[in-house]
């Protein structure tokens, strides 16, 4: 196969590189609960959350920060849609992550949600591509999700109590220097053709 021919091929795979590298894991913590005090409480047709007690370390890889005895909440309590069926659909919502200076890290603005109860194992309160992801040093993102996988679940549906790990992801929007530098390589390319 001549030189030529690989060029285009070798440009494909060199760009899908590029961006496949950019996906990151956000933010990220254990369960801070000793398995008895709940994290998220759904009441009906309302959804409720957060942890106030020490004990959680939210990991940022992201930006390489860690804030031990961080805390979380949701902003005001998300409208589970159809309560007692799952998955239910769950409306808009935000959810701020702070320091042990009650100063916000991390903040969470999602426009619709999943709140999907298994009896065991596997439950989550997640949102795909409907997800800003704001904080200190985090820039444009693309591809943002979070996930609550909810544990230690107790009551009857529609009025559950759980335990939950998290994480966010999202991937980061190419600076304008590596787009330039790969739209010249592309020109350059053609111009040799």
């Amino acid at each position: 196969m001549c030189a030529r021919t690989m060029r285009f091929p070798i440009f494909g795979v060199l760009l899908l590189a590029t961006v496949a590298a950019n996906a990151a894991t956000i933010g990220t913590f254990l369960d801070p609960s000793d398995g008895n005090t709940p994290v998220f409480t759904q009441s009906n047709n309302l959804l409720t959350g957060g942890w106030s007690g020490s004990g959680l370390t939210l990991v940022m890889p992201f930006t390489k920060a860690t804030y031990p005895n961080a805390t979380f909440h949701i902003v005001n309590p998300v409208t589970v849609v159809a309560p007692g069926t799952y998955p239910s659909a769950l409306g808009p919502g935000d959810i701020s992550f702070l320091d042990p200076n009650a100063v916000e890290v991390l903040h969470i603005s999602f426009t619709s949600a999943t709140l999907d109860v298994i009896t065991f194992g596997g439950t989550q309160f997640l949102s795909r591509n409907t997800v800003t992801i704001t904080g200190p040093g985090i820039p444009q993102l693309r591809n943002q999700s979070f996930s609550f996988a909810l544990v230690n679940q107790a009551g009857d549906p529609p009025n559950l109590t759980w335990t939950a790990a998290f994480t966010c992801s999202a991937t980061k929007t190419p600076e304008p220097a590596t787009l330039t530098m790969l739209g010249c390589g592309l020109i350059g390319l053609l111009r040799r053709r």
